[in-house]
């Protein structure tokens, strides 16, 4: 997988993509604080990307549930896509555009719908089967 990822990334980013050159952990603190909001987290990286230079190809790796939580809130709420209710799969690659604006003076970002594409993997479709639990014995 981590080759045919390089050759991915090349085929993408063109053959002068150097990752060695390129990975930057400035903005990894660590463990999300115990008080802290996911929200503030999903609004500081968008705002994040808008001050790297202009045409700038920004990849990021984490966790589906980030991943989805930031498509829940980014995607607009009239766009059914996948990715606001399933995970990525393991390793799944996704590309996306995202727009910055303004409204009554309050910065927003969305992700525009028709830039969303699935580069690698997918989404995992939910179980249609919800999980119960047993009930507890009666006494």
């Amino acid at each position: 997988l981590a080759q045919w990822g390089c050759l991915l990334i090349h085929q993408t980013l063109g053959g002068d993509f150097k990752g060695e050159n390129a990975m930057d952990v400035l903005m990894s603190t660590g463990n999300k604080p115990i008080r802290g909001h996911g929200i503030t987290r999903l609004k500081a990286f968008a705002e994040w990307t808008f001050t790297q230079p202009a045409g700038t190809t920004i990849i990021v790796g984490g966790h589906s549930l980030y991943f989805r939580y930031f498509f829940q809130t980014f995607l607009p709420f009239s766009t059914e896509h996948q990715a606001r209710d399933c995970k990525l799969v393991n390793a799944g690659v996704v590309a996306f555009t995202l727009q910055r604006g303004t409204h009554q003076g309050t910065k927003m970002y969305r992700i525009d719908p028709g830039s969303l594409t699935t580069v690698y993997g997918g989404f995992l479709q939910p179980d249609k089967k919800k999980k119960t639990k047993s009930a507890l014995p009666s006494a």
